[in-house]
C-alpha cells in the first residue's frame, strides 16, 4: 500500500529546511508580496500575507497588480503584557500598521497594513521588549491562553506561570526565525533538514492546535472549546493539578458534513508534575494515551474505542427532556449531552449549552467516564 502523495502545503513545509524556505532571500529583494510557498512559511513566523482589500476595489476591470500588506500577530501566552509591552506595541501599530491595533480571541494583539519593507522592524522591535511572533499562526500550537484578569488569590499568576512555560516549551525550535528576523546567523548556514524538532518533526501539524487554562469559577477562554484543556483544581491555596478536557473545537469546513463544532470530552486528573505521552498504534483507531504515574483513580492505559463507549454511556445518562431540533443527528447529539463536560465552582446551577440546568463539581474526576462524579445535568 503506497503512502498518500502530501499536499502542496505540506510539501512546502517538509522541503522548507526549518521553517526557512527561501524567506531571506525574497525579505530582501523588491517587490511588496513573497511567492504562494514563502506566505504559508510565514505564517509560522506570525505573519499573513494579505491583499489590500481598498486597493483591490479602486484596480478591479485594470491590468494593474494586487497590492499586498501584512498582519503581523504577536503571541502573548496568558495575554498577560507589561506596562512597557503594551505602549511599544501600541506605538508599533502607528509607526508600521495602519494605526489600529486588534485583540484577538487568543489573546494576542495584531497589527494590520505592515508593508514588506517594514515587516523585519516590526517583528525586530516586537522582540525587543521580550515579545515572540514565532508560532502565532500557523501549523503549530497556538498561543496558550488563560484567564489574565489580576485578581488576589486563586492561584492566577502560578496558573499564567504554568501556561508560559508550556507555550516555551511547545514553540517551534528551528533557529530560522532569529536568522530570517533577527540577525542571526545567514540562512544559508542552516541544516539541510533544519534542526531536530522532537514535537513537530519536518511537516509540523496538519493543522493548528489549541491549547487554554481555565478555573471553575472563570471561563473566561471557554476552555471546553480547545483542543486541550486544563481546568484548575485547588487544594486551599495550593494547585493540585488539573481536570483535563480533549477534542473541543469550533472549526467546522464549509461543505464537509462532518466536520462540526463541539465540547472537550473529560479526560481525567493530573497532578502537577505529570508527565503525560501520547502514542499512536498502528492501526486505525487505535491511539494510546500513557502517564509515567497513574492518575488519581484513572487507568493509565486507555483507547479510543473505550472512550467512545464510556463517551455514549455517560450520553445515555445525561438527555434532554425536551427535544432539539434542527442541525445534523451529530449537531443534535452535541447540544444534548453538552452539559457532561461543564464545571462550576461548586454544586450550583448552571444553564448549560442544551438551555438545562446542570450542578457540577470542582473537584478531581475518579474513576473512567462511566465513574464520574454524579449530577443533576438536563
Amino acid at each position: 500500500m503506497t503512502d498518500k502523495p502530501l499536499s502542496p502545503v505540506e510539501k512546502v513545509k517538509e522541503e522548507s529546511r526549518g521553517l526557512r524556505g527561501d524567506l531571506a532571500a525574497q525579505l530582501s529583494a523588491g517587490g511588496d508580496h513573497f511567492s504562494e510557498a514563502g506566505a504559508q512559511l510565514l505564517k509560522f513566523h506570525g505573519t499573513y500575507q494579505q491583499e489590500d482589500r481598498d486597493q483591490r476595489r479602486a484596480l478591479r476591470g485594470t491590468d494593474a497588480e494586487a497590492s499586498h500588506q501584512f498582519m503581523g500577530r504577536c503571541q502573548i501566552p496568558g495575554g498577560a503584557l507589561t506596562g512597557e509591552q503594551s505602549l511599544v506595541i501600541d506605538d508599533l501599530a502607528d509607526r508600521y500598521g495602519n494605526g489600529t491595533l486588534r485583540v484577538t480571541t487568543r489573546q494576542g494583539n495584531q497589527f494590520h497594513g505592515v508593508l514588506k519593507g517594514d515587516l523585519k522592524a516590526t517583528i525586530r522591535s516586537v522582540n525587543d521588549v521580550l515579545v515572540t511572533t514565532l508560532g502565532a499562526c500557523g501549523d503549530v500550537v497556538r498561543n496558550v491562553i488563560s484567564c489574565p484578569a489580576p485578581l488576589r488569590g486563586g492561584l492566577r499568576e502560578e496558573v499564567l506561570r504554568v501556561a508560559r512555560q508550556v507555550s516555551d516549551h511547545l514553540l517551534p525550535r528551528t533557529r530560522s526565525y532569529h536568522e530570517i528576523w533577527l540577525d542571526g546567523e545567514p540562512v544559508a548556514g542552516g541544516p539541510p533538514g533544519g534542526e531536530p524538532d522532537p514535537i513537530y518533526g519536518t511537516r509540523y501539524l496538519p493543522r493548528k492546535f489549541k491549547v487554554a487554562f481555565g478555573f471553575p469559577d472563570d471561563n473566561c477562554c471557554d476552555v471546553h472549546s480547545n483542543d486541550l484543556g486544563f481546568l484548575v483544581v485547588a487544594r486551599g491555596n495550593r494547585l493540585a493539578g488539573f481536570n483535563v478536557l480533549v477534542g473541543g473545537g469550533m472549526g467546522r469546513t464549509h461543505g464537509k458534513t462532518d466536520t462540526y463544532p463541539r465540547l472537550a470530552d473529560t479526560l481525567g486528573f493530573a497532578k502537577t508534575g505529570i508527565t503525560v505521552t501520547a502514542t499512536t498504534g498502528a492501526t486505525r483507531g487505535s491511539s494510546t494515551c500513557s502517564t509515567s504515574r497513574d492518575w488519581t483513580g484513572f487507568a493509565s492505559r486507555w483507547s479510543v474505542s473505550s472512550v467512545a463507549r464510556s463517551r455514549r454511556l455517560h450520553r445515555s445518562r445525561c438527555r434532554t427532556s425536551r427535544t432539539i431540533s434542527g442541525g445534523t443527528s451529530r449537531e443534535r447529539d452535541v447540544r444534548s449531552w453538552a452539559c457532561s463536560s461543564r464545571t462550576a465552582a461548586s454544586a450550583t446551577t448552571r444553564t448549560t449549552a442544551c438551555g438545562a440546568p446542570c450542578a457540577s463539581w470542582s473537584r478531581p474526576l475518579e474513576g473512567a467516564f462511566a465513574s464520574r462524579p454524579s449530577r443533576t445535568c438536563c
